[in-house]
C-alpha cells in the first residue's frame, strides 16, 4: 500500500496519542488549580497542583532510591556468582576413557 493512501489516524498515531496526553495534562493541570490550605509549620493556602506534583516527585524519588538499593544488593550477588563460575572453570575434570564394568 502506498504511503499517501493511509488512513491518517493510521500514519499519525504516535502524534495523536501524544496529543491526547497533553490534553488530559493539561485539563488535569487547569481543574486541580484550586487553592487548598496546607498545614507544614503553619497554615499555607498553596495550588493544588503544588501539592500534587510536591508529593509526586517525593514518591519517584523514594521509589527511585528504594530500586537503586535494590539493584545494588542484585549487583554484589552477580559479582560473586561471576567469581564462583571462574572457580569452577578453572577447575579441570579428566576425561573418563571407559565406562566402570559392573562384575556379576
Amino acid at each position: 500500500m502506498a504511503e499517501k493512501d493511509q488512513n491518517p489516524l493510521i500514519k499519525y498515531r504516535k502524534e495523536i496519542v501524544i496529543g491526547l496526553i497533553a490534553l488530559f495534562a493539561f485539563l488535569f493541570l487547569v481543574f486541580n488549580y484550586q487553592k487548598v490550605e496546607f498545614w507544614f509549620f503553619g497554615k499555607m493556602h498553596v495550588p493544588l497542583i503544588i501539592l500534587l506534583l510536591i508529593f509526586s516527585l517525593i514518591g519517584a524519588l523514594i521509589t527511585g532510591i528504594y530500586f537503586w538499593v535494590g539493584r545494588r544488593d542484585n549487583r554484589k550477588e552477580i559479582k560473586a556468582l561471576k567469581a564462583e563460575n571462574e572457580v569452577l572453570k578453572s577447575a579441570t575434570l579428566k576425561p573418563v576413557d571407559e565406562a566402570p564394568q559392573i562384575e556379576e
